[in-house]
């Protein structure tokens, strides 16, 4: 009887033995099988394409192309280009009830086609894994090309006392880099918001304006009136000396360090 007895509890032993032994394994494929449908870390796609809604306000095109590199960085490329317009602030400048500007520097801004050009790349850090998604710094390099043409008036007193309309042109290159604070928000339907702000940058511009005319028929009065003329256009540049002359016109150069901030700023676009 008591061989039976113990028999009947070996086998019980055994029996829970191998009913552990079955739970497990089917608990680790259950396992498994749960980690194989789990949700992935980043759901964002790496790309993102997006328009500049700030520039658009100064009637210009900007777009940007981000892409993602690990988990928590990025690198986008973005485009600004201005076409041929008054200059941005023409029609502060020209407006009648402005008494600061005089009659000939409002002339030529009312003149002026206007053209920019910038390209900027950027490196993006995000504080949280989601890129392309969340609080973000940027250090970033630019390069911009303004370009201005302008009308101006002026006399030949040597040969005719009537008033003349000369052609300057203004460029104007920019170096720079600097960093950038920024948020990006991208939904799920793939819509992303990016808005950027405080962004300092240290520059290095090179300007120069300049005319062909024929100077053979102006005297030193007519010089003067000219760059008299022209003095506060110079002055809205950042220009403090006067005109180089020479037998086909004239220039004046200006170049230096500088700070420029980026201001706030949105773009919006799709990720793919």
């Amino acid at each position: 009887m008591q061989k039976i007895i113990l028999n009947c509890l070996l086998l019980i032993c055994v029996s829970s033995i191998l009913k552990a032994q079955t739970f497990q394994r089917d608990n680790r494929n259950l396992s498994s099988t749960v980690r194989k449908k789990k949700v992935p870390e980043n759901p964002y796609k790496p790309n993102i394409i997006k328009l500049n809604l700030s520039s658009a306000i100064f009637k210009t095109i900007g777009v940007q192309y981000e892409h993602r590199l690990k988990k928590k960085t990025s690198i986008a490329l973005g485009l600004i280009f201005r076409p041929g317009s008054p200059y941005p602030l023409s029609k502060l400048i020209t407006d009648t009830s402005n008494t600061a500007s005089s009659k000939e520097t409002k002339f030529a801004f009312s003149s002026s086609k206007y053209k920019t050009l910038m390209i900027t790349p950027e490196f993006r850090y995000y504080f949280k894994r989601k890129t392309p998604k969340g609080l973000y710094l940027s250090p970033f390099l630019r390069y911009r090309y303004d370009r201005m043409k302008f009308d101006y008036h002026y006399f030949e007193s040597n040969i005719s006392s009537q008033q003349k309309t000369g052609t300057a042109l203004y460029t104007d290159q920019i170096f720079g880099g600097g960093i950038l604070f920024g948020y990006q928000i991208v939904s799920r339907k793939r819509f992303a918001i990016d808005f950027w702000f405080l962004g300092p940058w240290a520059l290095y511009s090179n300007s120069k304006m300049s005319s062909r005319l024929n100077t053979a028929n102006l005297n030193e009065f007519d010089k003067a009136i000219l760059e008299s003329n022209l003095e506060q256009m110079m002055e809205t540049f950042g220009w403090n000396k006067g005109l180089t002359w020479t037998s086909n016109g004239f220039e004046t150069k200006a170049s230096g360090w500088g700070l420029g901030l980026r201001m706030l700023g949105i773009n919006i676009g799709y990720n793919f």
